[in-house]
């Protein structure tokens, strides 16, 4: 499992009902095959691509507008850094044009307005998994804003954003919503069966 590490036994009656509840059941895609279920703690709004995360394209792991998530625990973060260290780390390891007054202002205010792939424009090909990864952010969607000389990151949600929104899914089931209601939610175009039965299914 790479999303979480998840260790010791539950001994919450209600998740080991629902685990004897949904026992033998499988979640695959259109061409029968188990799915990677992939999953995360917030999306903060909008969950990813699964190739602009992992490059790989798969047809269930699609961007999906989540508003069930927007309140919950981990749907904010702020990080301050020094804006002297921001423009180095640009400069230095991105060759980003901190001398340019647009590409600096660009890089000191920034807001993309929904979940993007690379930071400020394309053409400069920064990914944002990288400049999350190198600061250790919460995540990949972020403002920038500069106050005196800091910028101030403000995040949404937690984790890589592909698949399913676990603080978006929790509260699905607060208002009512099945689980597979929530499955088919953040996986596209997939199927709940039994997996004793897969093999039927494969060869008709």
């Amino acid at each position: 499992m790479h999303c979480q590490y998840y260790k010791g036994k539950t001994n919450d009656a209600q998740i080991i009902a629902a685990g004897y509840a949904t026992r033998g059941q499988v979640v695959v895609d259109n061409n029968l095959n188990l799915i990677t279920a992939a999953f995360h703690s917030n999306c903060g709004g909008q969950t990813v691509n699964s190739e602009d995360v992992w490059a790989l394209p798969m047809n269930y792991l699609k961007a999906v507008k989540d508003t069930f998530c927007l309140r919950q625990p981990h749907a904010g973060w702020y990080r301050r850094i020094s804006t002297e260290d921001w423009m180095s780390y640009l400069s230095l390891k991105h060759k980003y044009p901190v001398e340019d007054s647009v590409a600096y202002s660009s890089a000191v205010n920034y807001d993309p307005f929904g979940r993007k792939v690379f930071f400020v424009d394309r053409n400069l090909m920064i990914p944002l998994k990288t400049i999350r990864a190198d600061f250790q952010l919460k995540s990949t969607f972020f403002s920038i804003e500069q106050r005196s000389d800091s910028v101030i990151f403000k995040g949404r949600g937690y984790g890589h954003g592909v698949g399913l929104c676990q603080e978006g899914a929790m509260r699905m089931t607060r208002v009512g919503y099945s689980y597979k209601d929530i499955l088919l939610f953040y996986f596209k175009g997939v199927h709940l069966v039994d997996l004793a039965s897969l093999d039927f299914f494969r060869q008709e």
